[in-house]
């Protein structure tokens, strides 16, 4: 049968409380032409029928909701609430399930309760529910935000109705371990539009996307907002589509100061610093066999060819792109066997404050230079790594079909090498000069170098060479 908290001329002010209760019939807080500010209160429920509040027109009228519950329509409230203690992650708090769509005003709903992995869905109704004041465009009903984290209610249509009310919580900043969400990894994640900030991630394994922080949606009120800043991703295996640092769903956001770091695996897609407006953004990549679709978005680029065999490539860009890098922040570290090719796309590499120099690093004897390589064409599509011995080499270096004692490509004066000669060479130099990058204050020349030939077929023989 139904239930009644009050019914006659004026019914207000009633209360009602199924806790675990199954009624066949209504349930009415108050049955009147004049009834506000009852109470119908549901705690582990099934009405097989309508719960009401009061009259149509009726103000106050409180629908509160524990557990999980079962109702065929609901109306007459104007407020509802819900209490999620102790409600396990994608449970549903109220199934609507009479064939009658709910409408609620934007500010009639809340929750309390800590939201748990997943969330919960505070309402369902498969025949739509109505937000009255919600914009087409908006999905959030009210965000609670503190420093790091936000719990949301939002709204979630199949198609285009809204069928479910949602209780879900986030964290944007401070997080350490990857969220996994339908073959996506997360860093920081925002619904309500707070800016993701200072989340490190490490991400090995075969993902669509992954994000070091991920912004979308509207409806917090903290001041930082739309930004996705200062995330770090590390990803050291695996196959991955696209990888960004910072995103932000906000066309007016920002996403500056990111840091991905391909330590290992293969990125299909794009790897990007930000999918927005980007400053600060920084690529590192560790070790060699790094691969990807292409590299977007950043503005310092850090190469650590530690353990990196003679010949080998750090990062090979595969897809049509060219790839865009500042010549002045690009960096080369790391106790490899030279010569090695930092970077390798076959589409191209546009380098902003290239003057064509190679950048270069010499101590007493040696020197170590980023320089690049170009196609038939003309176009750059390698960044190299080398090492050469300008002074004091007692054994020669065969590149190609020449012999070399001392080499500089920076413009290093070789001096004082004596190697000894046997074998077919088109050329062999006691020392060669050529380039013009170094700093050092003896450049240019080629001196005191020493060729001792024993034997072979050979083209020409200088004992110094150089091509300034």
């Amino acid at each position: 049968g139904a239930v009644f908290g009050g019914s006659g001329a004026s019914a207000s002010k009633n209360k009602v409380y199924l806790n675990g209760a199954q009624v066949t019939g209504d349930v009415y807080g108050g049955n009147a032409a004049s009834a506000d500010e009852n109470e119908v209160h549901l705690n582990g429920a099934t009405v097989t029928s309508a719960v009401f509040g009061g009259a149509a027109a009726g103000t106050g009228n409180l629908l509160s909701v524990k557990g999980v519950n079962r109702a065929g329509w609901i109306a007459g409230f104007q407020k509802v609430t819900f209490d999620a203690t102790d409600v396990a992650a994608g449970a549903t708090m109220l199934d609507v399930n009479g064939g009658v769509g709910t409408t609620f005003e934007r500010d009639a709903i809340d929750a309390t309760g800590s939201t748990v992995n997943g969330g919960i869905t505070l309402l369902h109704n498969a025949n739509g529910i109505t937000v009255n004041g919600l914009a087409a465009t908006d999905n959030i009903l009210k965000s609670e935000t503190d420093a790091t984290t936000e719990k949301n209610i939002s709204v979630h249509k199949t198609g285009s109705n809204i069928t479910d009310i949602r209780y879900e919580g986030y964290r944007f900043a401070g997080v350490t371990t990857p969220v996994i969400d339908g073959g996506e990894a997360f860093g920081g994640i925002s619904k309500a539009g707070n800016a993701t900030h200072d989340n490190v991630i490490t991400v090995n394994g075969d993902y669509t996307n992954v994000y070091g922080g991920h912004t979308s949606g509207t409806g917090t009120t903290a001041v930082e907002k739309k930004n996705s800043h200062d995330n770090t991703v590390t990803i050291t295996g695996g196959t991955l589509g696209t990888v960004y640092g910072g995103y932000t769903a906000a066309a007016d956001g920002t996403t500056n100061h990111n840091t991905v770091t391909l330590a290992g695996g293969t990125v299909t897609g794009t790897v990007s610093g930000g999918n927005r407006t980007a400053d600060g953004n920084t690529l590192n990549v560790v070790g060699m066999n790094n691969r990807a679709g292409s590299v977007e978005n950043f503005q310092n680029m850090n190469f650590d060819a530690t353990g990196a065999v003679k010949n080998s490539t750090l990062l090979t860009v595969t897809g049509n792109a060219a790839t865009k890098v500042d010549w002045t922040k690009l960096t080369a570290k790391g106790t490899a066997v030279k010569p090695l090719t930092l970077l390798k796309n076959e589409s191209g590499i546009d380098l902003t404050s290239y003057t064509g120099a190679a950048k270069s690093e010499t101590t007493d004897t040696a020197e170590t230079n980023i320089d690049v390589r170009k196609n038939s064409l003309g176009r750059i599509t390698a960044i190299t790594y080398e090492g050469y011995q300008f002074a004091g080499a007692e054994t020669a270096s065969v590149i190609g079909t020449d012999a070399y004692g001392g080499i500089s490509r920076a413009g290093n004066a070789t001096h004082d090498n004596a190697i000894t000669v046997n074998g077919n060479y088109a050329n062999v130099y006691g020392g060669h000069t050529s380039g013009m990058s170094t700093t050092a204050v003896e450049k240019k020349n080629s001196h005191d170098n020493t060729v001792t030939i024993t034997g072979g077929t050979l083209g020409n023989v200088y004992g110094g060479y150089t091509a300034a």
